[in-house]
């Protein structure tokens, strides 16, 4: 199609103009253009920022896997902060919140500190990579503790 063939800031302005008519937009109206011009495959990361959050906030399922692998795949803030708002913005803060503790320990501290306002959760929350060691270790010491001091 001639839309694979745009430069990526006309792409952008078609996707800033779907947005910016989101209350007239459908699962429909994302199927067809998805169906029409690929979309959800397309490789632009500036195309990604906008197309996935749409495609998340109407809860349009071909963008989920898609989505999930990119957020998972990097880690910039630009990028990240509008998948996640658009999950926690259309009811869904629980998957938000697995996607980020899924990725925390990859995330830039920076990217992280701004999800955690984004998703209204503490970063502890996430019992994951480096705090779930630090956590299980805290554990096996008191454990250790305990069983020591109990003789």
């Amino acid at each position: 199609t001639e839309y694979n063939g745009y430069y990526s800031n006309l792409k952008v302005m078609f996707h800033d103009t779907l947005q910016a008519n989101y209350d007239q937009v459908n699962t429909a109206i994302l199927v067809r253009i998805d169906a029409d011009l690929n979309v959800t495959n397309d490789l632009d990361p500036e195309v990604r920022q906008r197309w996935y959050p749409t495609g998340l906030g109407l809860l349009y399922d071909p963008v989920y896997d898609p989505a999930h692998t990119w957020i998972s795949s990097m880690g910039r803030s630009k990028y990240l902060t509008p998948v996640y708002t658009s999950l926690q913005d259309s009811g869904q803060h629980d998957l938000g919140v697995t996607w980020f503790c899924e990725n925390i320990d990859f995330y830039h501290p920076v990217s992280v500190t701004t999800l955690e306002g984004v998703l209204e959760i503490d970063s502890s929350a996430c019992d994951t990579g480096i705090t779930k060691l630090l956590n299980d270790l805290d554990g096996a010491v008191h454990q250790y503790f305990d069983v020591l001091f109990a003789q």
